[in-house]
């Protein structure tokens, strides 16, 4: 529903000319309402109350016909579809007391109007009298039917006895329901004629009984102390219109706000209480809407105060959001209880009101040992009843009083004599409660709330550790409570009386007369003594639960952390030499390296390979640090290899991370080694040359064997920094070398069907297990005519030793030697060492003769891989 707010001021001409006025503000509204594609309804204003009431020098009321124009205009640019009405407030929708019982009704033209679709009311009717809270339902749910402004009213302030918390309040009756301001159903069944001096006059006005339904606009009830009492009111330091409910103490309670919307709800869904309109078979009632739900994202609404100054109206207001989508603690007793075992039949928690917004089990415990933390915090007890569990709140037992007839017999006539009292004394009892808890408002961290007893000789400090997430008001009352119950409860009795007392059960309260005063007791057990005796054991209370007084602490809230958003990641697979010898286990696989695009955190990149059926995916390896990648931008020219490559330079652009020069020593230890694209390349001189953007000079080209790759590398071309603890090695078997696979890679946290996963096909050619091409290939012919052949191998694995033999690297040592005709190969020769004689007889066979000069190549072998890159040269003879 589309809602258009507006403050009218005090000026009646500002609001009502049309060019600048109200009517633009409504006509952008509408304009926006038709950009998004119409809305289901519209509200043409809201509680403008004042205005409303405005009447001109000849008795009449203009600001309704300006309602029917504005809303004629919402119908014919909204179309029929969509529902109009104006929201009225609760104590405006039904008449105008103009004073001395002279009644008219403005509104009842609009609500006439055929333009108009249903009765719009803010519904903030109060919905119950109590001078302390109220959280039964069916209490709430009374104050629809009946209570102040149905059955009663008051004259004044004063009548209310606030000053005395309505311990004498003058209560006017209510006898002609005319008057009822609450009473809808009357309002909307009737017939409603003008009075003078409180006698009808006149014809009845335009509106029709039971022609139109009516729609609560608003309805909701702010999270304070008493808050059905008085629903329309706020409390906001900042504004003058801030006022608590009539007898409330300030302080907040969640529990009220949840009991009274289920209340409101429950007591509009029963046809008894909605009936049904003979004109258009619609109900009285129909849609509700509850204030409010903020648009702001909750709980950086409200604990960001320095975004949203309203945040600190909060905790008391009408918000619904974090608040009322909580747990019922009658929900998690229920639920633990079947987990139990128990059948829904064999116990009742619906007493148990309160919201928990959190408890944490931190350890195996038992069911019964998970209830009693929760009993701890919020004050109930449980019973058995007639073959069922009772869950009982403390003070909401039954009160029974005890015949002083059926107290123990004495040979004294006092009462004190027939039962037992004892008393714990003042240093046994704690001065002060630490109750320790998950702080709801400080981002769920622990804390601390201490209650102390003002007046006391104890030293001792009783500790309550909750696992369960509280705010900083509740930890309060939990401590108030606790502290109260033990010193009030100081005083224990044990009574003897007839069998006929077994209908008393634990948890209930008992009023028992000791030394002629009437005493009041928690029954905790009940025994039986010898035969025809009940033992009673209890606590001394007074049965109550007051509405404790709690504040803030003035600690301050802790933000909550934002949760940083995802940002996509580029990820490269590199089928390319091992970088370190620690990979040489692990050969067959492949580089993986990834890093964020867009800037953002970088929370890591997964691969995932698809299973043999390709119904389904699993991780094949998990990059957790951000690898320096980018694109080159300019061209770079091939090079010479083995040594530096002081004439080339490439400029790359990078998409994360930073490089930097280092000092020879250092590049030629292995440092700065770089993947463009095939070509491994180490860099000495990193210049910054714009945001992102480097000029690499000083080269070494064709490291790790990629020496046949030095080429022309177009703009564009990957670029990859390597580093063994950013690249990671993917899972990978030898039987799926050379075979296409269709990989997904997505950011963490999310997987192969995330919003930012993407598919990457890929082929390992095996290039971690290709041996490196020999080098100082030689030729020379013998006296005999032979042609002898050597050569020096090189190795993948720790190759840089220069004070012994490289390691083979290779399971054995082997070379094949090919002989060339032109392109065309005429003699391949596998060799076990690392020289070959070709002998004259194969030259003949061959070529025909001895040739002159002899083009032949050499590559190592892998019994993994096959032929490793070959080295090819054409020798002089």
């Amino acid at each position: 529903m589309a809602r258009s707010y507006h403050r009218g001021g005090g000026r009646r001409a500002g609001v009502l000319h049309p060019p600048d006025g109200y009517l633009r503000f409504i006509r952008h509204c509408l304009t926006l309402c038709e950009q998004a594609g119409g809305v289901d309804g519209f509200v043409i204003g809201s509680e403008m109350v004042a205005l409303n009431r405005i009447l001109d020098a000849g008795g009449a009321y203009p600001a309704v016909p300006y309602w029917q124009q504005i809303a004629a205009e919402a119908k014919t640019r909204l179309g029929s579809t969509s529902i109009v009405t104006y929201a009225a407030n609760w104590d405006e929708y039904r008449y105008h007391d103009r004073g001395n019982a002279t009644v008219d009704f403005p509104l009842d033209a609009l609500w006439a109007d055929p333009n108009i679709d249903v009765v719009g009311i803010d519904a903030y009717f109060p919905l119950t009298d109590a001078p302390r809270a109220v959280h039964d339902k069916a209490a709430i749910r009374a104050g629809w039917a009946g209570g102040e402004l149905i059955d009663y009213y008051y004259a004044s302030a004063v009548d209310r006895d606030l000053a005395r918390r309505g311990l004498d309040p003058q209560r006017s009756v209510i006898t002609d329901r005319f008057w009822a301001l609450k009473d809808l159903k009357y309002w909307w069944e009737t017939e409603h004629v003008p009075r003078v001096n409180g006698t009808p006059s006149g014809p009845p006005t335009a509106w029709v009984p039971q022609s139109k339904p009516i729609w609560f606009t608003e309805f909701g009830i702010p999270t304070v102390n008493c808050a059905t009492n008085q629903p329309n009111v706020f409390i906001d330091p900042k504004s003058s219109e801030s006022f608590a409910p009539y007898y409330s103490t300030g302080t907040v309670d969640r529990v009220v706000q949840r009991a009274a919307i289920e209340a409101t709800e429950d007591y509009w869904r029963d046809p008894a209480n909605n009936p049904v309109s003979s004109l258009s078979g619609a109900s009285m009632l129909g849609r509700r809407f509850v204030w409010c739900w903020d648009a702001r994202p909750y709980p950086w609404f409200p604990t960001l105060s320095n975004v949203w100054s309203d945040g600190v109206n909060f905790r008391l207001g009408h918000w619904i959001n974090g608040k009322i989508g909580n747990m019922r603690l009658s929900d998690i007793v229920a639920d633990l209880c079947r987990r139990a075992g128990l059948a829904s039949s064999e116990f009742d928690a619906s007493a148990l009101d309160d919201e928990v917004v959190g408890y944490v089990v931190t350890e195996r415990k038992s069911i019964r040992d998970m209830i009693a933390v929760l009993q701890t915090a919020h004050f109930f007890d449980c019973v058995e009843r007639d073959g069922k569990l009772v869950f009982v709140k403390r003070g909401g037992g039954t009160l029974v009083p005890i015949d002083p007839n059926d107290l123990g017999a004495s040979d004294s006539d006092s009462d004190r004599s027939k039962v037992k009292v004892e008393r714990t004394q003042d240093t046994e009892l704690p001065i002060a409660v630490d109750v320790v808890h998950i702080d709801e408002g400080r981002d769920y961290q622990s804390s601390t709330v201490t209650i102390k007893k003002q007046v006391g000789r104890s030293d001792s400090v009783t500790t309550f550790s909750l696992p369960i997430v509280l705010s900083i008001e509740q930890a309060q009352t939990i401590g108030q409570r606790a502290l109260r119950e033990m010193w009030q409860g100081r005083e224990a009795i044990d009574l003897r009386l007839p069998t006929r007392w077994l209908k008393v059960d634990p948890t209930d309260l008992i009023e028992v007369p000791i030394d002629g005063v009437l005493r009041r007791y928690r029954v905790t057990s009940i025994t039986y003594g010898k035969p025809g005796l009940v033992l009673v054991r209890g606590q001394a209370t007074d049965g109550g639960n007051p509405d404790y007084v709690t504040a803030p602490t003035g600690s301050g809230s802790m933000p909550p952390v934002a949760a940083d958003p995802v940002p996509p990641v580029k990820i490269e697979l590199l089928d390319m030499p091992i970088i370190i010898d620690a990979h040489d286990a692990s050969a067959a696989s492949f580089y993986m390296a990834a890093c964020p695009i867009g800037g953002g955190r970088f929370r890591g990149a997964s691969l995932f390979q698809p299973t043999a059926d390709g119904l389904d995916y699993t991780t094949a390896a998990v990059a957790t640090l951000a690898s320096t990648m980018g694109a080159t931008v300019t061209v770079l020219p091939p090079g010479p290899v083995w040594t530096w490559d002081r004439g080339n330079s490439v400029e790359v652009q990078l998409d994360h991370g930073t490089l930097q020069s280092l000092p020879d020593e250092r590049i030629l230890a292995g440092a700065t080694a770089a993947l463009i694209g095939d070509e491994v390349i180490q860099f000495a001189t990193a210049e910054l040359i714009a945001s992102g953007r480097y000029r690499l000079s000083r080269l070494l080209r064709g490291q790790r064997g990629t020496e046949h790759e030095v080429a022309v590398h177009p703009a564009g071309t990957r670029f990859v920094l390597l580093d063994p603890a950013r690249q990671v090695r993917p899972a990978f078997s030898v039987a799926r070398l050379g075979i296409a696979t269709a990989y997904k890679g997505a950011p963490v946290p999310e997987g192969p069907a995330g919003e930012h996963a993407v598919a990457l096909s890929f082929t390992n050619g095996g290039w971690g297990l290709k041996p490196f091409a020999p080098v100082h290939l030689k030729a020379g012919r013998e006296t005999s005519g032979d042609v002898r052949l050597s050569w020096i191998r090189r190795s993948r694995v720790s190759g840089d030793a220069w004070f012994a033999e490289v390691p083979l690297g290779e399971e054995a040592e082997d070379y094949d030697v090919m002989i060339l005709n032109g392109e065309a190969v005429v003699r391949t020769t596998r060799v076990g060492a690392p020289s070959l004689v070709y002998t004259a007889a194969q030259q003949a066979a061959d070529f025909g003769s001895q040739p002159a000069a002899l083009k032949w190549r050499v590559a190592q072998v892998s019994r993994v891989y096959g032929a490793g890159q070959p080295t090819e040269i054409t020798s002089a003879l």
